[in-house]
């Protein structure tokens, strides 16, 4: 049965690696279009959860999500890649997050007219932090600080986020 765990948690790797690989390549070339629709930020909010929750509750951490104060109007946008961007970063931070630690996430409009929404996605944890020269690479492919058998991953979803958000006239900080 150890095999098998170590054989199912290598081949998950693999798919991971695969399906950054492809997302990254798609997004490069300019092939990737937004299908915007209507969505509410509520709906988006609690599908991320669903994809994240699990893996909070492996490692005991408090996961709370603040979005009282997102636009509570339905707006146009790319529901899948919202959510892709909202999962990456919440991923980022419960896998970097020791046992027993918070990760919050906090959803707020910014600007609201009659044809714009400007919302605001932060996320903050109690994790172990970034070396300030590592932050000049954070979004550059493959890059990651530290990787050991506990944070798995491919290097490339915040290089992913960074391109989405792009992508969809935004803007990401750290």
């Amino acid at each position: 049965a150890y095999y098998l765990d170590k054989i199912s948690q290598a081949g998950n790797i693999l798919l991971e690696l695969i399906n950054d690989t492809l997302d990254l390549s798609k997004i490069s070339s300019g092939s990737i279009l937004l299908k915007p629709e209507a969505h509410r930020c509520d709906e988006l909010v609690r599908k991320v959860l669903m994809a994240v929750t699990p893996d909070a509750d492996k490692k005991h951490i408090r996961l709370t999500v603040d979005d009282s104060r997102a636009a509570g109007v339905p707006v146009l946008i790319d529901a899948l890649r919202a959510q892709e961007i909202m999962i990456n970063l919440l991923s980022n931070a419960i896998k970097f997050t020791p046992e027993n630690g918070q990760v919050t996430m906090l959803v707020e409009c910014d600007a609201l007219n009659e044809r714009t929404v400007q919302s605001r996605v932060t996320v903050r944890d109690t994790g172990c932090g970034m070396k300030a020269e590592f932050l000049r690479k954070l979004y550059e492919p493959f890059a990651q600080e530290r990787q050991n058998a506990d944070t798995p991953g491919s290097g490339l979803g915040l290089t992913i986020v960074k391109r989405l958000v792009a992508l969809m006239n935004g803007r990401i900080e750290v």
